[in-house]
């Protein structure tokens, strides 16, 4: 969907409804581009007159290096440094949250444990718990840090619901709060030039929808439409098996909606990919003809025996 990456100053709205894996995308994507890595789908020239040397221009192609590592920031206004820490490092290893808080941890996962630390200790990635704090206090915190790290590329504040404004007279009206700290945020991202990730969340009514088998939409975001009009792009992550337990749900189904792309198409119904509750992470993969789930990386591949049927 956005085939040219994230751009400088976009303010990107990441919303759903609680426990709906916010946060979990939003770490995902700023660990990405910290350790410069991740999924994307590269594009070839299949012309007839290269038809000779198609195979050695595709391996050179993916031998180059993509991406560089950007330097990330995330702003902890929910939960704390060492709960994001964790949830970084155990989602990279693959290992199951619970098993490690019940002590229950295999031998093997001890090396996981030790490749992810590596990768994330030389990725240049900051977290900062910033509990209690106003969005003119996050402002001019921003830009200090931004002259002292000129390479900061991208900002991801977890969630914007928290956020108080003194500049906001009747601070009881949460319409008023929420439609100011949208629109400091979005002109903060581009006094800074850099990638804003704000998360917000849905108002009740996802949730009944979502009981009902209905994703949600723009107009359920919660207390202002301002925060849709200063958006560039809005992503909201849906799982059906979050409202519905049964035999027949599938809870590992997952859907990214692109409510919103400025300069892009829209998707309503949502991009499938897989949800792993075990490590809490969004997983780049599509269910086949078959209904068996597989890297989407294989059934878009070159390979004729990774190719779908």
């Amino acid at each position: 969907v956005f085939i040219k990456g994230l751009t400088l100053t976009e303010n990107i709205v990441i919303a759903g409804d609680t426990s709906m894996g916010k946060t979990s995308l939003a770490l995902q994507i700023m660990e990405n581009m910290a350790t410069g890595t991740g999924h994307y789908r590269e594009f070839y020239n299949y012309d007839v007159k290269h038809a000779d040397d198609w195979q050695a221009e595709v391996a050179a192609a993916r031998a180059r290096s993509r991406y560089a590592p950007q330097a990330s920031l995330l702003i902890c206004l929910e939960s704390s440094q060492l709960e994001m820490a964790s949830k970084m490092l155990l989602g990279r290893a693959g290992i199951n949250v619970k098993a490690i808080q019940s002590g229950m941890m295999a031998k093997s996962d001890q090396k996981h444990i030790h490749d992810a630390a590596r990768a994330l200790g030389t990725a240049p990635f900051w977290i900062w718990d910033a509990a209690g704090i106003t969005v003119e206090e996050l402002c001019a915190e921003l830009k200090n840090f931004k002259l002292q790290h000129p390479e900061l590329a991208v900002v991801c504040v977890d969630h914007c619901g928290l956020l108080t404004a003194r500049a906001v007279k009747d601070h009881g009206n949460e319409t008023a709060v929420a439609g100011y700290v949208s629109s400091t945020l979005r002109n903060l991202y581009k006094q800074i030039n850099v990638v804003g990730l704000s998360l917000w969340q849905l108002n009740r009514e996802a949730a009944s929808k979502g009981s009902r088998g209905q994703r949600p939409t723009r107009a359920d975001l919660r207390s202002s439409g301002r925060i849709e009009q200063d958006a560039s792009r809005i992503i909201m992550p849906f799982r059906p098996g979050h409202y519905k337990q049964d035999d027949e749900t599938d809870e590992t189904e997952a859907y990214l909606i692109i409510a919103k792309n400025r300069g892009g198409p829209i998707n309503l119904n949502g991009i499938q990919c897989r949800w792993d509750a075990t490590c809490t992470r969004f997983l780049s993969e599509q269910k086949d003809d078959h209904g068996n789930w597989r890297p989407r990386m294989k059934l878009f591949s070159l390979n004729p025996g990774e190719q779908q049927n």
